[in-house]
């Protein structure tokens, strides 16, 4: 791994934003005083790393400038396998991840899938326990000199160089042990518990048990879906249930109320039809009844009384004989006789024989006699016998009229016709819904009962409508083959865990023996570099747990324990440069040294430089320090001055 460049903001001391851009092979020299942030820079990649931008730990806190409410940021730019990153983090407010790939080709990620992309470089191109190892801090060197490693540095240690002995030695790397132990590791961790981490064969176990347990709940989510889905069907089968009665009720009360309307119509028609064939059938007279006859008749009626008042002499004739009435020739046979009413005036006269006259001052009998005439006259075209006959048919014309009337006034509203052709749907519906007497006996169905109930119908309908666009039934079915394909797939990975497990298990014992013979090559590293630095007489014992245990210079052997403290740093150094070669069977370890030397004598401090010089192609090294003048003869490839960059 190389590191291009490192920047903090607004973290611990450093406000405004600094930025280093570093050589990513040999010596970079960073020089500044105490309090300016040089142990901060050489913490970006430890914190971007090893904690996610959604921590809230006493650690980030304490990233924070005193007194103010801002979000610490660190970035870096970071050269792994041929792949350039940038990376991006910000804690406690404003919270953010980011990495972009710069090349070979452009890439940006954000929140989950930037961490995913950091773990996977981290566990795969790093190595987290080594990592630590060359990073120790400056004031936690003895951390290096403990009495005996730890578990996990023991086995990163043993890891690394077993690798490294294979390519220095051309040893078979299908050595048995250490397949079964990567095998191992691939599946559960160094305390035998299940792998999780990226990128293990352990992380699939928890990946695909975590599938499987969101494919049955899927199942399970799916099922009670299904099984709302078939109630909503059951409830729209009874609300249109509800709907059709409701409709088929409104229908027959509808109709009915028709049905009687139209009867009670057609029964007053026929009623007042009845009424006029009964009168014309007691009298048909009635039909031809004339108002102006009836009038004259009335009118004539005084003078046909009043004549009939009149005295009247009888003419008889003794031989037959002609005389005049007033003025009239009247022919009277022999012993014919007539009525002569005493009309006045009267003459009566025998032509050459006698004249009588009459003459009282009262009417014209003639305009009588005229009257009467023609009051018999209308009585007779009346055909009635009697004014109170006529009198009789005027009345019951007058009914007949007014009945007539009546009825072709509800004749014009509904006809006959109309009304029978009403009638005769209503009855076809009736006929057709076979609970119409007890559906016209119930309360009235309303257009808002029937809107409820088709809102309610609705409902039910576009929630089916909506059930059947989301294919649970298919989606079931699919989850139920992935759930059995993915039970297999777990069951194949639990078998050829439990196969690593038991195969370690049997091998473990020889686990001894495996770290005597690494323990061995990691003590030719450390005394290859020490030579360089010591002379050609120094040798370091290295027990089998990779424990340094004394240094022998010459005749002089030293347990490590009693070394001076310049001594001890300087054997810390020695083996964190000796790890860097170690994992250099993959990708250069960078190793960042922050105020190291601060016991060492200035001689030894002139000889580390040429371990720097002699890896310094391939290796990168960062050393930040406040006393530049202690490297005066180094010949670093970049110095910064970061107190230049903060502008101090």
């Amino acid at each position: 791994m190389k590191i291009h460049k490192l920047w903090a903001e607004n973290v611990r001391g450093i406000s405004n934003r600094v930025t280093m851009e570093l050589s990513p092979t040999g010596l970079n020299l960073v020089t500044a005083p105490n309090e300016m942030g040089k142990t901060t820079m050489a913490q970006v990649l430890d914190f971007l790393f090893q904690h996610k931008s959604s921590a809230n730990s006493q650690e980030i806190k304490d990233l924070k400038p005193y007194g103010k409410d801002v979000g610490p940021l660190m970035g870096a730019i970071i050269e792994v396998d041929g792949q350039t990153y940038k990376i991006e983090k910000q804690w406690l407010k404003d919270k953010k991840t980011e990495v972009e790939l710069l090349a070979p080709e452009k890439k940006a990620l954000s929140g989950n899938a930037a961490d995913k992309v950091i773990d996977e470089i981290f566990t795969e191109y790093l190595d987290e326990t080594i990592w630590k190892m060359i990073q120790v801090a400056q004031a936690n060197f003895a951390d290096l000199l403990e009495d005996e490693y730890e578990d996990d540095k023991r086995s990163a240690l043993s890891d690394y160089l077993a690798q490294a002995v294979v390519d220095a030695e051309g040893f078979d790397d299908s050595n048995l042990v250490d397949k079964v132990e990567s095998q191992y590791r691939d599946w559960w961790t160094p305390t035998g518990k299940p792998a999780t981490a990226a990128g293990t064969s352990g992380r699939l176990i928890v990946e695909k048990s975590e599938d499987l347990a969101d494919l049955k709940s899927k199942v399970s989510d799916l099922q009670v879906k299904i099984a709302d889905a078939a109630h909503v069907e059951e409830e729209i089968i009874v609300k249109k249930d509800s709907q059709d009665v409701l409709q088929k009720r409104k229908q027959a009360q509808d109709a009915n109320k028709e049905l009687v309307a139209a009867l009670r119509e057609l029964k007053t028609r026929t009623d007042a039809q009845e009424k006029i064939d009964q009168l014309l059938t007691s009298n048909p007279a009635i039909k031809d009844f004339s108002h102006e006859l009836f009038d004259a008749l009335n009118d004539d009626r005084g003078l046909h009384m009043s004549y009939n008042a009149l005295s009247s002499i009888k003419l008889t004739g003794l031989t037959d004989l002609k005389l005049e009435v007033n003025g009239s020739s009247i022919s009277i046979s022999k012993g014919e006789t007539r009525d002569q009413k005493l009309e006045s005036p009267l003459n009566i006269t025998i032509p050459n024989l006698l004249s009588i006259d009459y003459e009282t001052g009262e009417t014209s009998a003639a305009g009588l006699e005229e009257g009467a005439k023609r009051y018999i006259e209308n009585l007779q075209k009346l055909g009635c016998d009697s004014f109170q006959a006529a009198q009789e048919l005027s009345r019951q014309h007058s009914d007949f009229r007014t009945l007539t009337q009546n009825l072709n006034a509800l004749l014009g509203v509904y006809s006959i016709e109309t009304l029978q052709a009403a009638i005769d749907k209503n009855e076809a519906i009736k006929a057709n819904l076979p609970n119409w007497d007890t559906d016209i006996s119930l309360a009235l169905v309303t257009p808002a009962d029937l809107e409820v109930v088709a809102q309610q119908v609705g409902q039910k309908e576009g929630r089916s409508e909506e059930i059947s666009r989301n294919g649970w039934h298919t989606t079931l079915e699919e989850t139920i083959e992935k759930i059995a394909d993915n039970e297999k797939r777990l069951a194949v990975l639990n078998r050829k865990a439990n196969a690593a497990r038991m195969l370690y298990s049997i091998l473990e014992k020889h686990r001894s023996s495996a770290e005597k013979d690494y323990s061995i090559h990691f003590a030719k590293y450390i005394n290859d570099l020490a030579k360089s630095f010591y002379g050609e007489d120094v040798y370091f014992e290295v027990s089998d747990s990779f424990e340094i245990l004394s240094r022998r210079m010459g005749s002089t052997e030293v347990d490590v324990a009693d070394l001076s403290t310049g001594a001890k740093e300087q054997l810390a150094i020695l083996i964190r440069l000796a790890l860097t070669q170690i994992v250099q069977v993959g990708e250069p370890f960078p190793v960042i040294l922050d105020d190291e030397f601060a016991h060492s004598d200035p001689d030894r401090i002139a000889m580390m430089n040429n371990i720097f010089s002699d890896f310094g192609d391939d290796q990168q090294f960062i050393m930040l320090t406040c006393t530049p003048k202690k490297f005066s003869g180094y010949k670093p490839v970049k110095t910064i001055d970061l107190a230049a960059l903060r502008g101090a």
